[in-house]
This record gives structure tokens, C-alpha cells and sequence, in this order.
């Protein structure tokens, strides 16, 4: 026998119960480590959306609440020296506030009608209010008083108060890749920035799917609304009543753009409270997806008292 043969080491590995074991071991470890990365995945999902949905629910509530609480302005102070240029006491001038149950595509105009039916019933609102003007020319704007594109409006012509006002429509239509969004429509500004006859419609906010409004109206004249009805209550734009509002509620609910939580089809929004209902308006109570059921969701509100008297004030509306 040789040196080499005597010294050789004897072969060694593992034995077939050892690499079962050991393969178990690393599969266990493997699933562990997926499991927490999508969690974590999921947890970072949820946590974007939610901080998406704020923001968008913030900034849509806020450009409504502004242009509403602009309705009925009117400049008592011109830059010009003049007259105050408003409609205050003009019972033949359109109401600072008029709104369309369940539409989705309003007309371009200042008298509004509904071309299509609301999305999850949404409703439509339009916002009249004078502009303020330049020193130098009161028709161009001075950017105190915008529309919802964020635009300045310009005092309107003194021959033309009542069709020069400021207008705003809001509303929610089917928009891009299918989802619902929150639309504005407004007249278009020509390059020196007067409002001119022709529209446009762009879009404010995506994942917008329910949107409805409640109008405070005052029947004796104290300035404090009397009862909340939705606008088929009112009527149409010539009703008396639109003259009477005083004060709105609006209700919207957002939704997330990932599928970040489990789905819940039963999940149903109050959008004016447990206690309210009209038979008018069935489809402004509450709100229920349909769609979309594992993204976020969340309900934002608001109640607004105007801060300037409605056009027949301060004497009584007929």
C-alpha cells in the first residue's frame, strides 16, 4: 500500500435526508421573505393611495367650495370710479346658483340643459358671479375673481351685467381609461383675457365617482335656509326659488387608482347623513360601488352658507 492511499481522505457530502431538510429550510425562508415584500408592497399601495385620495378630495373640495362661496359677488367698489356693477335687485337676471339632478353632459350655455344622464346619478351645479377688473380697464381681469380653470374674470360691460357674470359648471363624466372624473366648463378667454362666447370642458380630478348638492332655500327672508332640497325640487333655472338659495351642501366620494385593499360590495357612502331622503332625488342619499371594489375609497363634504345676498335681496323674492 502507498504513502497516498494510506493518507487519503474518506469521501463526505450530505445524506439525502439532510438535503431534503435543508431545501425545506430555504423554501420556508423564501416564502417568509415574499410574503413580507408583498406586504410591504401592499402597505406602501394603501398608504400612496390614501395620501392620493386626501389630496385629490381636498383640492376638489376646495375649488367647489371657493366658486360657490364667489357666487353672487358683486365689485361695490369699481376700479374705475363707477356704478356698482352687479345685478342685486334685477329680478329678470338668472340665479347665482342653479343646478341639474343627475347629469353628466350639460349644454354650453348659461341656461343649461342635460345631454346624458349622471355617472352613479351625479349631479350638476353652475356657479354666476360679476369679475373684477384692471384700473386701466375694468373688463380685463385682475385676477382676484376666477373660474374654475383658475382664470381671471373681468368685470362684465355695463350693458351687459347680467350675460358678463363669471360662469362655472361642475360635473362628473366618464373621462380617460374608463374612470369617472370631476369636470369644470367654462368660457373660453380671448388673448387679452375677456371671457368670450365659446366654451371648453377639462377635467379637475380623476376618481371622482359620485358628486351631489343640496340647496339650502330661505322662504322668509332671514338669510337662513329653511330646508336642504336637491335642484328637481327647485325646478327649472326660471323658478323663483333658485333666487332663494342661501346656502348648499355637496357631497362627493373619491377613489383610489390601485387595487390596494379587500373588496367590500356592501360598503355604502351616507352622502347627506343616515336620516336623510327624498323621493324626488332617491339617488342623492347614498352611494354604492359597483366597480373598482378593491380601491379606496372616501367621502368628502362640505356645507356652505353664501356670503353674498342672492339677487332679490334685501327685498323679498316674489
Amino acid at each position: 500500500m502507498t504513502t497516498s492511499a494510506r493518507h487519503r481522505a474518506p469521501a463526505s457530502g450530505f445524506t439525502l435526508i439532510e438535503l431534503m431538510v435543508s431545501i425545506t429550510l430555504a423554501m420556508l425562508l423564501l416564502i417568509a421573505a415574499m410574503t413580507f415584500f408583498l406586504t410591504s408592497r401592499q402597505s406602501y399601495a394603501s398608504i400612496g393611495d390614501t395620501t392620493q385620495i386626501e389630496d385629490k378630495g381636498q383640492f376638489a373640495l376646495d375649488v367647489v367650495v371657493r366658486l360657490i362661496r364667489q357666487s353672487a359677488w358683486e365689485n361695490w367698489a369699481p376700479r374705475n370710479g363707477g356704478a356698482r356693477v352687479g345685478i342685486t335687485g334685477d329680478m329678470n337676471a338668472a340665479p347665482n346658483i342653479f343646478g341639474l339632478d343627475n347629469c353628466a353632459a350639460p349644454t354650453a350655455s348659461l341656461q343649461p340643459a342635460c345631454e346624458q344622464v349622471g355617472v352613479a346619478g351625479s349631479d350638476m351645479l353652475q356657479v354666476r358671479f360679476v369679475g373684477s377688473g384692471r384700473s386701466d380697464d375694468p373688463t380685463l381681469p385682475d385676477n382676484t375673481m376666477v373660474d374654475c380653470s383658475g382664470m381671471g374674470v373681468g368685470e362684465p360691460a355695463p350693458e351687459n351685467v347680467d350675460d358678463g357674470r363669471g360662469v362655472a359648471q361642475f360635473f362628473v363624466a366618464t373621462g380617460s381609461n374608463n374612470v369617472p372624473e370631476l369636470f369644470c366648463q367654462f368660457r373660453v378667454r380671448d388673448a387679452q383675457g375677456r371671457e368670450t362666447d365659446a366654451w371648453r370642458r377639462v377635467s379637475l380630478v380623476k376618481g371622482v365617482e359620485s358628486l351631489h348638492f343640496l340647496y339650502g332655500i330661505d322662504g322668509n327672508n332671514d338669510r337662513v335656509p329653511d330646508q336642504f332640497v336637491p335642484a328637481t325640487a327647485i325646478g327649472a333655472i326660471t323658478e323663483a326659488n333658485w333666487k332663494r338659495v342661501v346656502a348648499v351642501k355637496v357631497s362627493m366620494v373619491i377613489r383610489g387608482d390601485n387595487a390596494s385593499t379587500d373588496p367590500a360590495s356592501d360598503t355604502a357612502f351616507s352622502l347627506f347623513g343616515p336620516s336623510y331622503s327624498n323621493a324626488q332625488d332617491p339617488g342623492s342619499g347614498t352611494y354604492t360601488p359597483t366597480t373598482n371594489l378593491q380601491s379606496q375609497r372616501r367621502q368628502f363634504s362640505a356645507s356652505i352658507q353664501l356670503r353674498n345676498a342672492p339677487v332679490c335681496s334685501p327685498m323679498p323674492c316674489p
